[in-house]
């Protein structure tokens, strides 16, 4: 990793609701909102205001460590308050990028990010949040809240969001009605043999792959059959695929082989992330093995009571049981 060449990507990293415990700021010098202005051709200026959000749901989604600084506060009162502090600077044009879940489906959107955006416009019904950008719960959305459009374009670079609106000098907003919120799939190359590759992406991907290809091609297992073990794409009637049965039996085999005497294993759909590819001559790599499971986590033994365990399996019918063990 350290020999590869770094390049400064020029991103600005926004989060209004993370705070640091001991100093009741924003941590690490990162900011709450950003002010981007656009010149136009006749040399006016516009300003656009971005706020950024992260869940509230954090604590469960990460270990204790990574948050135990950190206080998150509720997203809607604190986007009230910054759309306020924007105001307040003449930026009536305002995009909140969020990490909060949301979902289209049959011609209706629900999920977190509309709750909070009714709640906040009952806190603040002058508020001049215009678009919304959700993540999160990997989903497609495209849905007006009161004035905000609401969208998200599924994950991983399956889709993206194309929002048109035209701005206004004169007000630094939105013209009325002017905003149009698209979520377009992004195209295989069979699908669209009409657009051409990126050279240069093209060359760096070619390159990261041949400096990692020694690691990922490392056969570390074989399968029994030469056939793709599906992952939560293809689970059964009862909510279970061959690619989490491996995790948790792996887990399970792990435990035991460091001496502690553990019942069972657990983990959420969340964390078996693909299918495990298997060769034609039957070989699972390491690079299969990471597909699945790209994360740094620690596995954890833990003590449950009867009662506890019963609460965890009833937590998986929530949500019409998006998330499930």
């Amino acid at each position: 990793e350290m020999a590869y060449p770094h390049v400064p990507s020029g991103i600005s990293i926004i989060t209004a609701n993370v705070i640091d415990k001991r100093t009741g700021e924003v941590p690490d010098g990162l900011q709450p909102y950003l002010i981007q202005e656009i010149h136009t051709a006749d040399g006016r200026v516009v300003k656009l205001g971005f706020i950024g959000i992260e869940t509230t749901s954090l604590p469960i989604l990460t270990l204790y460590d990574n948050y135990k600084d950190y206080e998150i506060l509720d997203e809607a009162e604190t986007i009230a308050k910054y759309d306020q502090i924007l105001r307040r600077q003449g930026v009536n044009a305002i995009v909140v990028l969020a990490h909060t879940a949301v979902a289209s489906s049959d011609g209706t959107t629900k999920g977190d990010a509309v709750d909070i955006l009714q709640k906040l416009n009952q806190l603040d019904p002058a508020n001049s949040v215009d678009i919304y950008l959700a993540a999160h719960s990997h989903q497609y959305a495209n849905a007006k809240v009161g004035q905000t459009h609401l969208v998200q374009a599924i994950y991983t670079g399956k889709a993206y969001d194309d929002i048109i609106g035209y701005l206004d000098p004169a007000t630094n907003d939105f013209v009325a009605d002017s905003v149009v919120a698209h979520v377009y799939p992004v195209l295989s190359e069979t699908d669209d043999p009409a657009t051409q590759a990126d050279a240069k992406v093209q060359a760096i991907v070619a390159d990261a792959n041949q400096r990692v290809a020694p690691i990922i091609n490392k056969q570390i297992g074989q399968a029994a059959t030469a056939k793709t073990i599906t992952g939560r794409l293809n689970n059964s009637p009862t909510m279970e695929n061959g690619a989490g049965e491996i995790v948790v039996d792996g887990q399970l085999y792990e435990a035991r082989k460091a001496g502690l005497p553990a019942d069972f294993a657990l983990t959420n759909t969340g964390g078996v992330r693909a299918d495990i590819v298997v060769g034609p001559d039957k070989s699972i790599t390491w690079g299969a093995a990471q597909a699945v499971q790209p994360f740094g986590n620690i596995l954890r033994v833990v003590e449950m009571t009867g009662d506890q365990i019963e609460a965890a399996l009833n937590q998986q019918y929530d949500e019409e049981q998006k998330f499930y063990l």
